[in-house]
């Protein structure tokens, strides 16, 4: 059950420019869930079927004994039914996709989840999405229950997540790595995929709050409000989702087409040149792709007199990155704690995350206090509902308990970030790569 990813962008767009990334995170029973849908333990308040564990609300809080009522039957709530609609006394389907305890006999292709959970004696019914936030067309409560951050009437007076744009936010439903704005679609169960944070900076479309957060520095809202991640002035930034068959990293053709090189889950992005562009400040020749710096503005002149990676070498003179790697010009070397980067692979220890004390940047390392014990999946494995009860990479969190990883980030929209050891999704060789309470399943860390 691996993730796949997209080989890059399409030319001009970083993938597809549509509805945000940022999502909300799924806490556990009794969990705070603040950054997002929250998965309720028995006898927590509720007003949809959709917020308790497993899926029963009743008389306003959640039921372990109660099921959610299926379309067509009686009812006299609308927290009675699955569909949270309940019209005439009976429970009426508010949408076109099918909301979690909802029969899914036809497969999961029904599910706004994607999920159809095999219940045993030919019973089976839709479960809680896997991203851990609410997909479009499910129900909601408020924004930050959504993983696009958008919830609105469906016309009906029920309120459910609407879709914003051409690409899938981080923790929506997929089929392929076309469809998120990540670009990385990763399978959690067996015909069952979600969009995948891949970490670092936020590529285009993803959700913001400030434009630091962004590769390209530039975040605003669109036509509803929702800021997102938009795109360059003109060539693509360090950490920007490319296609390296169109150039389009800075500073541009031809150097561009070499600088878009594959990262985690696959996802192709803009990467440094690990040598000073044209215009950049100078000490010496030996600090510029040009080789060449100006003796009397110290800065770099234009072009590249170094070797590109994947370029052959003799020496690491060779190589813009000052790496040859048997006869190849390497990549740049990875990064220590508290450097600035853009992506988790320019990292040595893995982790790229937003430092509070420094105004947010991107610093490698985890710039949050350590996780708490048992920060992984519980041994109780998933609710009834069938979705994950921690929160995964790129979920929106409150603290480090929420999430699979154990480590929530800081910012504006702190989000689950990746740990040193590797979250649901990441290869892995042995058991050992993977972060507590999962498995390392065909080559796959799984829950």
């Amino acid at each position: 059950m691996g993730g796949t990813a997209g080989a890059g962008a399409a030319p001009g767009t970083g993938g597809s420019a549509g509805a945000g990334g940022g999502t909300g995170g799924m806490a556990g029973a009794g969990g705070s869930g603040t950054g997002g849908a929250s998965c309720k333990g028995e006898g927590e308040a509720c007003g949809a079927a959709i917020e308790c564990c497993g899926l029963g609300c009743k008389n306003g809080v959640c039921d372990a004994t109660a099921q959610c009522t299926q379309l067509g039957n009686a009812c006299t709530a609308n927290s009675d039914c699955c569909s949270n609609l309940c019209q005439g006394g009976v429970c009426a389907q508010g949408g076109g996709c099918l909301q979690p305890g909802e029969d899914c006999a036809t497969g999961g292709s029904v599910c706004c989840s994607g999920v159809c959970l095999d219940k045993g004696g030919g019973v089976k019914t839709c479960g809680l999405s896997l991203g851990g936030c609410h997909v479009t067309g499910e129900v909601c409560n408020t924004n930050a229950d959504c993983c696009g951050n958008l919830c609105e009437d469906s016309g009906n007076g029920i309120k459910q997540c609407t879709s914003l744009g051409a690409c899938k936010a981080v923790g929506e439903a997929c089929n392929g790595p076309s469809q998120c704005c990540s670009n990385a679609c990763v399978e959690l169960l067996p015909g069952s995929s979600f969009c995948q944070s891949i970490g670092g900076c936020k590529p285009i479309g993803e959700l913001c709050g400030a434009n630091a957060q962004c590769c390209t520095s530039n975040c605003q809202a669109d036509g509803s409000g929702v800021k997102k991640c938009g795109q360059p002035p003109n060539c693509r930034p360090p950490g920007e989702i490319c296609d390296p068959s169109f150039g389009e990293c800075c500073p541009g053709m031809p150097q561009g087409a070499f600088l878009c090189l594959e990262g985690s889950y696959g996802v192709t992005r803009c990467q440094g040149p690990c040598c000073s562009l044209s215009g950049v400040a100078c000490q010496t020749d030996a600090d510029c792709c040009s080789k060449k710096c100006n003796a009397n503005s110290k800065t770099c002149e234009n072009g590249f007199a170094c070797k590109v990676v994947g370029d052959t070498c003799a020496t690491n003179a060779d190589c813009c990155s000052s790496m040859c790697n048997n006869g190849t010009c390497a990549d740049c070397m990875c990064k220590p704690d508290g450097a600035a980067c853009q992506t988790p692979d320019d990292c040595c220890g893995g982790l790229c995350s937003p430092d509070p004390n420094d105004g947010n940047k991107l610093k490698c390392g985890s710039f949050n206090v350590p996780p708490e014990p048992d920060g992984g999946v519980p041994e109780g494995g998933t609710p009834d509902g069938g979705g994950p009860t921690c929160a995964l990479d790129g979920a929106l969190c409150s603290n480090n308990g929420e999430c699979c990883s154990g480590l929530c980030g800081g910012g504006e929209f702190p989000e689950c970030v990746p740990s040193p050891c590797k979250s649901v999704g990441a290869s892995c060789a042995a058991q050992a790569n993977c972060c507590s309470g999962l498995s390392c399943t065909g080559g796959v860390c799984t829950l």
